[in-house]
């Protein structure tokens, strides 16, 4: 699980990077309360367009990491969405 959720975390990064979005600002708007622990002193101001986005970043992580499901045969694939869906069903989010 931790290698997934870094394979995700990684692949947005290079998302938020890719689009010109600043990781203060993205790290603003998903955590605000965590700025500081992320190392910046301050909380920017957050527009609509950083909003906006931030909406293509997830878009472009989420077809970027089709590459990396792609790759799995079917029973693979199937076994891949059963593990996340009991791993989900036991998250309170």
């Amino acid at each position: 699980m931790c290698i997934l959720r870094e394979l995700r975390g990684s692949v947005h990064l290079l998302a938020i990077v890719a689009t010109g979005m600043s990781p203060k600002v993205a790290h603003a708007i998903r955590r605000p309360d965590d700025v500081t622990s992320f190392g910046w002193e301050s909380t920017p101001d957050i527009s609509d367009d950083d909003r906006v986005r931030l909406d293509v970043v997830d878009e472009l992580t989420d077809r970027l990491l089709v590459a990396s499901i792609e790759v799995l045969t079917d029973s693979q694939r199937d076994a891949y969405v059963t593990g996340i869906e009991v791993i989900g069903a036991h998250l309170d989010c």
